[in-house]
């Protein structure tokens, strides 16, 4: 759905679909999408809210997330050849569910801080053993325990105009959980090339969530360790332009292999035919 609240730059024939965090705000990565406008691309960058939890029919909560991203990439694709997935936080997160059910209509995935795990949750488990705990499940004890909103809203980054109530601030929560469990059990059968983009000094539940993604995505992973400004974080100046040039360089890269396959594809075809022809 298109809103005055997303952020729209037309550009080249290659698109970028730029995921804000969830809860958070398109507004928060304005300068981001502009920096990758000025390189050419086509940048989108809708406003994402979820609404209470999916359950059985699929309406709201993680499945309202992905509903409207993917509603966004199929703005793009009508605009652009080959579409890039730029995911921040959570967002990320969005972004590998968006690529595993659309694989033929995006062809890569740039996760910047991913964060695999629920916000203020400290879990004395292994980083192996937590991503088989159901984050739905915590989501909701979580959103039912008492000061919920002073304690979860800050971690979540909910903009101002949600902040009504702890009750929305649960909803929020709960479509994350159920988003980050459908992620983890389908990450196997993520086959784009991702880059993955993080700090060095990120904290303990970031650095495993790193680990964990390299370890279980299908495809090919480029890891890059950022200095310790975040990449996608507003207030770091030079974030937008380090996101920008990061994401430049892998996506010329990734367009170069889908352009040698192709050609590749189309060699191997035109020898068949001329061997089907002389026989």
């Amino acid at each position: 759905m298109t809103t005055e609240l997303d952020i729209f730059l037309p550009g080249g024939k290659t698109g970028v679909l730029l995921l804000h965090d969830i809860g958070g705000s398109a507004a928060e990565l304005r300068a981001h999408a502009q920096a990758l406008g000025w390189r050419g691309y086509t940048v989108l960058c809708p406003q994402l809210v979820a609404l209470g939890s999916s359950g059985a029919a699929g309406q709201g909560g993680a499945g309202m997330l992905v509903s409207a991203a993917e509603q966004a990439l199929a703005r793009l694709r009508a605009r652009c050849d080959n579409v890039v997935v730029v995911g921040n936080a959570y967002g990320g997160m969005l972004a590998l569910e968006l690529a595993r059910h659309n694989s033929a209509a995006v062809q890569a995935v740039v996760l910047a801080e991913p964060r695999a795990w629920l916000p203020s949750i400290r879990l004395p488990l292994p980083a192996s053993l937590s991503g088989r705990i159901s984050q739905s499940m915590l989501a909701r004890v979580i959103g039912a325990s008492r000061g919920l909103g002073r304690q979860v809203r800050p971690a979540v980054g909910l903009m101002a105009s949600m902040a009504s109530g702890a009750s929305q601030t649960a909803a929020t929560l709960i479509a994350l959980g159920e988003l980050l469990d459908s992620v983890h059990a389908g990450l196997p059968s993520v086959r784009q090339p991702v880059l993955l983009l993080h700090r060095s000094s990120a904290a303990r539940a970031g650095v495993s969530g790193s680990i964990m993604l390299q370890r279980r995505l299908g495809g090919r992973i480029e890891s890059v360790m950022l200095p310790d400004a975040t990449a996608l974080l507003a207030q770091h100046e030079e974030g937008p332009d380090l996101l920008a040039d990061r994401t430049e360089r892998f996506v010329a890269a990734v367009l170069d292999e889908i352009e040698t396959r192709r050609g590749n594809e189309a060699r191997r075809q035109k020898v068949a035919a001329s061997r089907t022809s002389a026989a």
